[in-house]
């Protein structure tokens, strides 16, 4: 995966990263990595012609292909995230990757969230709401099982995905306990969320405290 893209980077060592301990300096409730060095500061591109029309031709779909996707290998995951209503029904609802450095499009058709990487197209995850005057409630969640999915940061993804690029909230993301050295996390957070992150945390993140704005 991490492959797809060219980074314009700077060499290794000039990155800068800090762990925070829960704080004055975190404004965070669980300890976390500052990732912003990297994941703020590199340019996705690709050599690949076929991947950027790819991308380009997905900046135009309205996501109507999804609605009759079915997982091959189908595992569900009962949730109870919510989250405040935006004012919208939840249908016809589209959210798109404006460059290379956004990874995911999500699209909203009768109460159901698909979430789909935006410079290939794949289905990853499709998360069923139900929506009152008081919250969005995402029920369940379904995505492809292999022997790599880690159903709990599976979890965090969608809540981080919904925060993140609709609510337009700031929040850590949940990186694999296997991520050891702070580029190793730098480079998957990057190629799993691109300019969309900005702080790393092994931690669960499903109540993890929410910034509006960066600062």
């Amino acid at each position: 995966m991490f492959k797809l893209f060219k980074k314009k980077d700077k060499p290794e060592q000039t990155y800068k990263f800090e762990w925070y301990d829960v704080g004055e300096r975190n404004p965070f409730n669980k300890r976390i990595l500052d990732c912003r060095n990297y994941t703020q500061t590199n340019l996705a591109t690709t050599s690949d012609k076929n991947i950027a029309e790819k991308f380009n031709r997905l900046r135009q779909s309205d996501g109507n292909q999804y609605i009759s996707h079915g997982f091959k290998n189908k595992i569900t995951l009962d949730t109870n995230l919510k989250y405040p209503p935006t004012g919208s029904q939840l249908t016809n609802l589209i959210f798109k990757a404006q460059s290379f450095d956004e990874k995911w499009d999500i699209y909203i058709y009768d109460n159901c969230f698909y979430f789909t990487r935006s410079w290939t197209g794949e289905l990853i995850y499709k998360a069923f709401a139900t929506r009152d005057s008081n919250h969005v409630t995402i029920y369940k969640i379904e995505l492809e099982t292999n022997d790599s999915v880690d159903k709990s940061i599976a979890m965090c993804n969608v809540h981080f995905l919904i925060t993140t690029q609709i609510l337009k909230g700031i929040l850590p993301h949940r990186v694999p306990a296997k991520l050891k050295t702070e580029m190793e996390i730098a480079l998957y957070s990057f190629s799993q969320f691109g300019n969309k992150c900005w702080y790393a945390t092994y931690d669960d993140i499903l109540d993890t405290v929410i910034k509006t704005s960066e600062g």
